[in-house]
């Protein structure tokens, strides 16, 4: 699903490994703990960042969408929830609708 370099920075794809559009990115679980940098791609057409999809990972610093990004229109509970040392969104984009409870609560 996405790409990781020992670095803790993660870029999500725009398409899976058989060609088709990702469209929602779900809960990571303990997986992403360790992630310091998410980037989404150019082309990325997410629409969708899951309940709890980046909860709890006291690592994040930098959560970067690309310009223009105009197909992202939820952001689910407690998507971010208490990722502390979250100081940097770039480019949150304009077209979401819909951002959960608590989906930045405990975050600077």
């Amino acid at each position: 699903m996405c790409s990781s370099s020992l670095s803790g920075k993660i870029t999500f794809p725009s398409k899976d490994s058989t060609g088709r559009t990702i469209t929602a990115l779900g809960n990571l679980g303990e997986s992403q703990s360790l992630i310091t940098h998410a980037f989404f791609l150019a082309d990325a057409k997410y629409e969708l960042i899951g309940e709890r999809a980046f909860a709890n990972n006291s690592n994040l610093n930098l959560i970067y969408f690309p310009e223009n990004m105009d197909s992202l229109k939820y952001i689910g509970a407690s998507a971010f929830v208490n990722n502390t040392n979250l100081s940097q969104i770039i480019n949150l984009p304009n077209s979401i609708e819909y951002v959960g409870d608590s989906s930045f609560f405990w975050c600077p």
